[in-house]
């Protein structure tokens, strides 16, 4: 069987200054830190044991919401890569994207829960993507 867990959970936010007001001056969750990406603006907060990223996307890149369905993406570590494919595929799941070879980085699938919500399933890594 491949197991999996949660790795953290990424917010696709429309203004970052609202969303930290938000999640580390109301909810108080800690700052971990913050940081600009090719235009993407990023802020790493702590919730237990689990990360939550806050992304602000580039203006440019802010309009497509089927990719983004919904702005939320939940990371799954997976043990065994081809034997999640498998399943994924037996149980008819939608693939959104699948990085099969890695291509510099793990391999990876984008895929949608019944309900519509986006999981990435991939291989252990400490990048974003």
């Amino acid at each position: 069987m491949a197991d999996c867990s949660i790795a953290k959970l990424i917010l696709d936010v429309g203004n970052m200054p609202r969303s930290l007001a938000f999640y580390h001056g109301v909810l108080h969750l800690p700052l971990i830190e913050q940081q600009v990406v090719d235009g993407h603006r990023l802020a790493r907060l702590s919730s237990g044991s689990i990360e939550i990223m806050l992304v602000e996307q580039p203006q440019e890149d802010q309009g497509d919401a089927q990719m983004r369905l919904g702005g939320m993406v939940v990371i799954f570590w997976v043990d065994d890569f081809e034997e999640m494919l498998k399943f994924v595929r037996t149980a008819s799941t939608k693939i959104l994207s699948l990085n099969r070879e890695g291509n510099g980085g793990p391999r990876s699938m984008l895929v949608t829960d019944p309900d519509g919500y986006t999981l990435l399933l991939s291989e252990r890594s400490e990048t974003v993507h």
